[in-house]
Formats: structure tokens, sequence, C-alpha cells
């Protein structure tokens, strides 16, 4: 079985977990510029906009 570089060998997951897990991953977002973004690093900080941005694909496809 041959994948292309946009597949995912991930379980599919239903469009309300998507929903769900982004609101929660903006909201963390939220409450790092909110309240002190010096706390967190760059690592973490890319992978909450990383995971928005594969709900956002998700959901959209």
């Amino acid at each position: 079985m041959e994948f292309n570089k946009y597949q995912s060998l991930k379980k599919p997951k239903e469009k309300q977990h998507h929903i769900l897990h982004l609101m929660t991953t903006v909201g963390n977002i939220a409450d790092v510029y909110n309240n002190n973004i010096e706390n967190i690093g760059n690592e973490e900080l890319t992978v909450m906009l990383g995971e928005v941005l594969e709900d956002l694909t998700a959901l959209a496809t």
C-alpha cells in the first residue's frame, strides 16, 4: 500500500472530535498570550499551532 505525503496512517476521527480539540487548543493559545508568553517556549507554541492546523485540515476535507 502506497501513501502520498498528504495521507496519514492515523485512524480517522469524527468531526466533533476535531472541533472540540480545535477549541481546546485555541483556548490554550489564548491563555498563553493573555497570561504570560515568557513561560512557554517556541517548541510548545509550534506544537499547539501544528495541532490547530491538523484539525483545520481534517475539518476541511
